[in-house]
């Protein structure tokens, strides 16, 4: 009997479909979409923010720590709209490495939707239900 992962891997590839993609087909028209700009940020941050923003990027000033949320949450708003799940800070210190940060903005409230909807989809199958069972009583001990 083939397992249930084997028959989704073989449904997937048996049947191939092509995939259009939207949009621009020009470098000139995707390039920067996916960058927080100034003009992007005009449209996700307060006037206050935006203006203390502008000044630390055009004349180097200091941002202080509530512009810094107002900025990061903002930030955060255009990413999740996005379709943006996780990310990555990359930052290179001082000693010639670099070195990465990984995280993403599910949050335990999410992820017990996630399961929980999960659960009510393999409940339509008793073998589903069955493994699923198993599985989270594995992981919630």
């Amino acid at each position: 009997m083939q397992s249930l992962r084997f028959k989704a891997l073989e449904k997937l590839t048996s049947n191939p479909t092509e995939i259009k993609v939207e949009g621009s087909t020009k470098v000139t028209g995707i390039f920067n979409e996916n960058v927080f700009t100034l003009k992007t940020a005009r449209e996700f941050l307060s006037d206050e923010a935006y203006k203390s923003l502008l000044a630390s990027t055009k004349g180097g000033k200091k941002i202080d720590r509530n512009m810094g949320n107002q900025i990061a949450n903002g930030l955060r708003a255009w990413a999740e709209s996005k379709g943006v799940t996780h990310f990555t800070h990359w930052f290179q210190p001082l000693t010639g490495l670099s070195a990465e940060k990984h995280d993403s903005f599910f949050t335990f409230k999410a992820m017990v939707l996630l399961l929980k909807s999960l659960k009510a989809v393999l409940n339509s199958t008793r073998t589903g239900c069955i493994q699923f069972s198993k599985w989270w009583v594995k992981s919630n001990v």
